[in-house]
């Protein structure tokens, strides 16, 4: 499909750019090339998400790691040629703003970009805010689908009947929850070097995707 993302002399530049603001880490699906190799994220795959967590950014062209840095707050760029295409993403940036993205035509403006985030006072505080209103907005949807299931077939009338039942799954309690506040101050930012292709639904005239 002729997909891009990043390359491996962007990549050079994006590491040089931000090793003057801190520790760079890079998890690759791919072998990374001997200059790269010293960058490498020293911990087991399965642990990604605690990096990500206490990571002061992401970069990346994964769409599902973007959309997990957005869901844990850390802030994000994703670099790839589906920028704009993929609807939980377009939501995420456009409405709440827990992410960014651009297409591989523009590699100075992702530069600008990188400068213009780590600039920000208080940017990790800020998206923090925004993913606990993106949260508040959205239902619990583990409750949802035990009820569904506990309930079927019932469930699948009332929903028929009243889509707006969901709602009763509210996020109040179980999703307002913030990640932790301290911090490891060795850890920072990441580029990756993964490709993704993924299917997007929506059900309920968008509201559970």
């Amino acid at each position: 499909v002729n997909i891009k993302g990043l390359n491996g002399d962007l990549i050079d530049q994006i590491v040089k750019k931000l090793e003057k603001r801190g520790v760079v880490y890079i998890s690759s699906e791919k072998e990374l090339s001997k200059d790269l190799q010293k960058y490498k994220l020293p911990i087991n795959v399965k642990y990604i998400h605690h990096a990500m967590a206490f990571s002061n950014l992401f970069l990346g062209d994964s769409q599902s790691m973007a959309v997990e840095a957005s869901m844990l707050g850390v802030p994000n760029i994703r670099y790839n040629d589906f920028a704009g295409k993929i609807n939980v993403l377009n939501e995420i940036e456009n409405h709440y703003g827990l992410t960014n993205s651009l297409g591989t035509k523009y590699p100075q403006k992702l530069l600008d970009l990188i400068d213009s985030l780590l600039d920000e006072q208080n940017l990790k505080e800020s998206y923090q805010l925004k993913r606990n209103k993106m949260l508040n907005d959205k239902i619990d949807v583990t409750a949802f689908f035990v009820w569904f299931i506990e309930n079927y077939p019932e469930s699948a009338r009332i929903m028929k009947e009243n889509p707006d039942y969901q709602y009763n799954m509210g996020s109040a309690g179980f999703m307002n929850m913030l990640t932790p506040q301290a911090y490891d101050p060795t850890i920072r930012w990441e580029t990756t070097t993964t490709y993704n292709l993924g299917l997007d639904y929506g059900f309920f005239d968008e509201r559970l995707t």
